[in-house]
């Protein structure tokens, strides 16, 4: 939790409008890495951006997230399988996107890992 402010208080209010996602993994991938107590971390990142309609997800070491579109009924499957935080420096993180309008629904849940 603390490495995670820690991070995201070096974006200033401009700044904030360019977060890149894979980049901030990175970096908290590199800081686990760097920790003494070689632990390894799981990690759910949702980014909502209402000005572009969308949503960008990672997961490390979780399952996918369900994305319900207002107005229907069927979830789709957002996927983003990637290494636990504090695996490898060498991890290379992938995220998906999907559109996302105000009134969807995103159910995601952190009770088992993958």
């Amino acid at each position: 939790r603390g490495m995670i402010r820690m991070s995201l208080q070096e974006f200033t209010p401009s700044a904030k409008a360019t977060f890149k996602p894979i980049a901030f993994i990175e970096k908290l991938n590199r800081l686990v890495l760097e920790d003494i107590r070689e632990e390894k971390f799981a990690l759910n990142l949702v980014l909502l951006d209402p000005l572009r309609d969308l949503a960008t997800y990672i997961s490390c070491g979780f399952d996918s997230l369900l994305h319900i579109p207002q107005g229907q009924s069927l979830p789709r499957r957002l996927s983003s399988q990637n290494d636990l935080l504090g695996v490898s420096l060498t991890t290379e993180f992938s995220e998906t996107t999907d559109n996302w309008n105000p009134g969807d629904l995103l159910f995601i849940h952190s009770l088992t890992l993958s």
